[in-house]
């Protein structure tokens, strides 16, 4: 996203009013930090390793928990990240997280 701009350009419309939506890793670039999430990538194949989010909001989604493949990860990544002070939410393939101001909720399945 930093090489294209399109960080810059997400932020921008966000602060000026547009809904960002986005699922799996898209979640967790809105959020502060992409920290501890590695484990699930290879940081070697970035071409920069890049550890803030686009802060577009303060919580960390944690997704793909219930994932047979991804959710120990995911879930470790989320355990690590509260650790630090973030706060955490964690989400099964079926939840979405909605995030309007200050006001959270998250709808779909358990």
């Amino acid at each position: 996203m930093k090489v294209t701009g399109a960080d810059e350009i997400i932020t921008e419309l966000v602060e000026g009013g547009a809904v960002y939506a986005g699922a799996s890793a898209a979640a967790v670039v809105a959020g502060p930090t992409l920290r501890h999430f590695d484990e699930l990538d290879d940081p070697a194949e970035a071409e920069e390793l890049i550890w803030d989010g686009l802060g577009l909001t303060h919580v960390v989604v944690a997704p793909h928990v219930d994932n047979p493949e991804f959710g120990e990860g995911c879930r470790k990544a989320g355990d690590l990240c509260e650790r630090d002070g973030y706060t955490v939410q964690r989400l099964t393939g079926s939840q979405a997280l909605v995030i309007h101001g200050d006001v959270l909720r998250t709808d779909g399945g358990a």
